[in-house]
């Protein structure tokens, strides 16, 4: 009986001891009937499989870094495609799951088979808006070049001084300094005008502001927005304390989003974000 209500249900797990990395699916249909009187003895049980041919339980993962010929290969060609070679040892057709990461916003992906083209995305580099009626294609660009990061051309003439634009984060945070491009960035210059004589010089940051210019086509403002920088402090000496910020803000100046990295420690040299 306990074998039975075990057996029972639609669409069970079925595994043999001599072919224990194949599995069956399939339902209860028939139950032989046992001798009577009998305590122990042989039955048999039919069940109906959609699908006569097993499947298998173990499964192959084949990527970059794969090295088993058995299992197969890819290997990316002078062109930037890519070939991938899957060695199916079974007698059933096998059926590979991909997954895709693009590296920018919209891209172009092709696989190429036997049978014909799989293609998503556009060799345009464009995407269209498929889930509304809207037709208008709309592309990705750089407004400030990623790969002159830190080249100086990247910063001439984008850049205004802010000091007059309280801070959208906090206040209390007073600039009146100078920013100013040196090796590889925006650096801190100096801490503002030199005070009257006699007088306690109490030096401020410094803040500049770089307004997202209209793109390609004189739209300003982006549904998706990405922004690559890099943020480096250091204090030359263990008191020192400061603070770097980078602040994302609206047309009002009302904080987006933003990081920073402060030292408030006066007697060590750690850093927090």
């Amino acid at each position: 009986r306990q074998l039975k209500g075990f057996l029972q249900g639609s669409e069970r797990t079925i595994k043999f001891d001599d072919e224990p990395n194949l599995v069956y699916i399939g339902t209860l249909s028939e139950i032989g009937a046992p001798d009577p009187g009998q305590i122990r003895g042989i039955n048999t049980f039919t069940f109906y499989c959609e699908d006569v041919h097993p499947s298998s339980s173990f499964k192959k993962i084949i990527n970059a870094n794969t090295t088993d010929e058995n299992i197969g290969s890819i290997t990316v060609l002078p062109d930037n495609s890519v070939d991938v070679l899957i060695n199916n040892q079974g007698t059933l057709p096998a059926y590979p799951t991909f997954k895709f990461t693009h590296t920018s916003d919209n891209a172009y992906i092709g696989m190429a088979g036997e049978n014909g083209v799989e293609a998503l995305g556009s060799q345009e580099q464009y995407l269209t808006n498929s889930v509304t009626t809207e037709t208008k294609k709309v592309g990705s660009q750089w407004l400030l070049n990623p790969a002159k990061i830190s080249d100086k051309s990247n910063f001439d003439g984008k850049f205004k001084t802010a000091n007059d634009r309280a801070n959208p984060q906090n206040g209390q945070l007073l600039t009146a300094g100078n920013l100013v491009w040196k090796q590889d960035g925006l650096r801190f210059q100096d801490g503002g005008p030199a005070p009257d004589k006699d007088t306690v010089y109490s030096a401020r940051g410094a803040m500049q502001r770089w307004e997202i210019p209209a793109d390609s086509v004189g739209d300003v403002g982006s549904a998706n927005f990405t922004s690559t920088f890099n943020i480096f402090a250091q204090a030359t000496k263990q008191g020192q304390t400061g603070i770097l910020q980078l602040l994302f803000v609206d047309g009002n100046n009302k904080l987006m989003a933003g990081m920073g990295i402060y030292k408030d420690d006066t007697k060590g040299n750690t850093f927090q974000t």
